[in-house]
């Protein structure tokens, strides 16, 4: 089990480690949704897993009844999604709620908070994930601290029992990771030590193709009901 849990972590830390930098990212299409303004990533070959990031509306769209849809599209060139608010909401708890299954991921849905006063991803980013690493007896949920010295990460258990609430709630000098499913049941529930000075915190998105992962059809859409942001 330890040998299981260390081998998917180390997955994640590579994907993420080696994830462009956000100064480097393109952006071009901006939406509104949830009450925010969100810019969508558009981008060749970018980590994490070299993907083609793609900002059609098949990618992610708002949908008539106000939730958003996130997709990995097929084609000649396979396209993952990724979302970033382009205001900084600074410390506070950032609440999603997922109305998509996510016990049985094939590939990578993510929702985090970054700072954008580090440089890097793996030095200021907080992450709850969701993915198997290519291992089907793996956890398929996941919380992930990233600090400038220290790296804190851990899997939980997922149900099916959606929607879900997640929430990533970042104060001055700890980071708390909370989720639970619509039965009630708390899926995870853990708090980290966190650095920052809380001026450029970012909530963003991400859905993407894991390297290795099947492609004979593309994996089922995300739908995230909404976004709340309260200011702690």
């Amino acid at each position: 089990m330890w040998t299981r849990l260390l081998v998917c972590a180390l997955l994640a830390v590579v994907a993420l480690t080696c994830a462009q930098p956000a100064s480097a990212e393109t952006y071009l299409r901006k939406l509104s949704w949830s009450g925010y303004t969100w810019k969508v990533r558009l981008a060749k070959r970018e980590n994490p897993g070299k993907n083609t990031w793609g900002d059609s509306t098949e990618n992610v769209r708002v949908r008539s009844d106000g939730s958003l849809r996130l997709a990995i599209t097929a084609g000649r060139r396979w396209r993952s999604v990724e979302l970033a608010a382009v205001r900084p909401l600074g410390f506070g708890r950032y609440r999603w709620v997922v109305d998509t299954d996510l016990s049985n991921p094939s590939d990578v849905f993510a929702l985090f908070v970054r700072d954008m006063a580090v440089s890097s991803a793996s030095h200021g980013e907080q992450d709850i994930e969701f993915s198997r690493w290519s291992d089907p007896e793996s956890a398929p949920g996941w919380f992930v601290s990233w600090g400038r010295t220290r790296k804190v990460f851990g899997a939980f258990p997922m149900t099916n029992r959606a929607p879900y609430v997640v929430q990533v709630t970042w104060r001055r000098g700890s980071v708390r990771f909370f989720m639970r499913d619509a039965g009630g049941t708390v899926l995870v529930d853990r708090t980290v030590h966190a650095r920052s000075t809380g001026r450029l915190l970012y909530p963003r998105m991400s859905y993407w193709l894991l390297p290795g992962s099947s492609r004979d059809q593309p994996p089922a859409p995300v739908i995230v009901d909404s976004f709340h942001f309260t200011k702690r």
